[in-house]
């Protein structure tokens, strides 16, 4: 069976915590490696799985908040820069909403030449809820509740295993379209049911949302300081006895 696998580089949010980093994720589907997100700081995780940033040859980006993409500066700058064979070039695609271009465009303008040159090749493709269709898997996305430019993931296996990354999101019925009975749903449980704020989930609607999708494991990650507690999964209603975790940094879920 092929290797299928999910580490969590960072699973905070933008305000500082001692164990919780930005948002970032990786697969490992076969000899992929994958990026979900790229918060500050995720990078600098990468060498606990013995991966370079040269390795990297995918990164889908859920949206365009900081505490999600800064780190592709320094993930091109330390790909340039962090001793490859002269030859070796860094093939890198990048998958995001198309208003991710503009960005893109932006940091290779104000960080030419450092993080770009003959050996970093880099294409961007945009999803817009359309199938693409890879080397041994294919990627749903469709857009979510969070920004206009917000998008969910579902990484799915020719042998029907799959990973459904949320993304920042409010709760939506899209949300429950793309998780539906899903291997592994890694979904962002941002704040409390008592300080619900529009565009994250909370407890109750984690509730609501796994009663109607039924994954067969559910991870919860972008967890606010005001949310980590450690009752934060006795606060979510379970009756079909779905297993959840709290997702931590450097955990890894073999799927």
């Amino acid at each position: 069976m092929e290797n299928f696998k999910l580490t969590i580089l960072g699973s905070g949010t933008a305000i500082p915590s001692k164990n919780r980093g930005n948002s970032g994720y990786l697969i490992e589907i076969g000899d992929e490696k994958i990026l979900l997100d790229s918060g500050a700081g995720a990078i600098r995780k990468l060498p606990f799985q013995e991966i370079p940033v040269w390795g990297i040859n995918k990164i889908f980006y859920s949206h365009m908040h900081i505490d999600h993409v800064v780190d592709l500066i320094p993930l091109l700058f330390a790909s340039k820069y962090s001793g490859r064979p002269a030859e070796a070039v860094h093939n890198l695609e990048i998958f995001a909403h198309k208003d991710f271009n503009d960005y893109f465009l932006s940091i290779q303008k104000l960080f030419n030449p450092y993080i770009s040159g003959d050996n970093i090749k880099t294409v961007f493709t945009p999803v817009n809820g359309n199938l693409l269709r890879l080397e041994g898997f294919n990627v749903k996305n469709i857009p979510v509740a969070h920004t206009p430019q917000s998008t969910a993931y579902r990484f799915e296996l020719l042998d029907g295993r799959s990973l459904v990354y949320s993304g920042d999101t409010d709760y939506c019925e899209e949300l429950v379209t793309i998780a539906n009975n899903c291997s592994v749903l890694l979904v962002e449980c941002s704040f409390p049911d008592d300080n619900d704020v529009k565009g994250h989930m909370t407890p109750l609607k984690i509730s609501k949302l796994i009663s109607k999708a039924r994954p067969t494991r559910v991870i919860l990650t972008h967890i606010y300081p005001i949310n980590d507690d450690g009752t934060l999964v006795q606060r979510i209603e379970n009756p079909f006895k779905i297993p959840i975790e709290v997702g931590e940094d450097l955990m890894q879920i073999v799927i």
